[in-house]
């Protein structure tokens, strides 16, 4: 019988180089998880209306931040995203939380879809988890898990992370 593989909605955020490394490294380590739709998976970065590069120039990010076509279509895009998604995947790399993230996960919760959070590291002693965060995922995972992770099978977890 064949393994199911899940349509994700894969978060994380992208807005410095570390994120950006991060962002990448999860994909490629994704990409080789046999329980992942990859192909069908949603993956913001790849839905920026306009096709921007961000991360390049801040000054031409600005820009964009500020276009309010970029602002709705890339809002609209990712409901959506989240609407066809099985369960999201919230890659959490640094100390910068990522208030888009807490709407998605917000949003996804109410959904009832499993939410999966992927930490660089789980115990959070540099950076605590904020409370929303640590609480409404289903389970979390280290960053170097997501190749082996099976997303068909899993329990509930308590947050490894410290939380303020």
């Amino acid at each position: 019988k064949a393994m199911h593989k899940v349509r994700l909605y894969i978060a994380c955020s992208w807005f410095n180089p570390e994120q950006m490394r991060n962002m990448k490294r999860a994909h490629e380590l994704l990409k080789l998880n046999p329980t992942v739709d990859w192909e069908c998976s949603y993956r913001p970065v790849e839905h920026q209306w306009g096709d921007h590069v961000f991360g390049q120039d801040p000054r031409e990010d600005e820009k964009w931040f500020n276009n309010k076509d970029w602002q709705f279509h890339t809002y609209y895009e990712d409901i959506l995203g989240l609407n066809r998604s099985e369960m999201c995947l919230f890659v959490q790399c640094d100390s910068h939380e990522d208030a888009g993230q807490a709407f998605e996960m917000g949003y996804a919760k109410a959904q009832h879809k499993p939410c999966i959070s992927a930490l660089l590291d789980l115990s959070c002693q540099d950076h605590p988890l904020n409370l929303m965060l640590a609480v409404a995922p289903d389970r979390f995972i280290s960053l170097d898990e997501l190749s082996t992770f099976d997303f068909n099978h899993f329990s509930f977890e308590y947050c490894p992370a410290k939380v303020y």
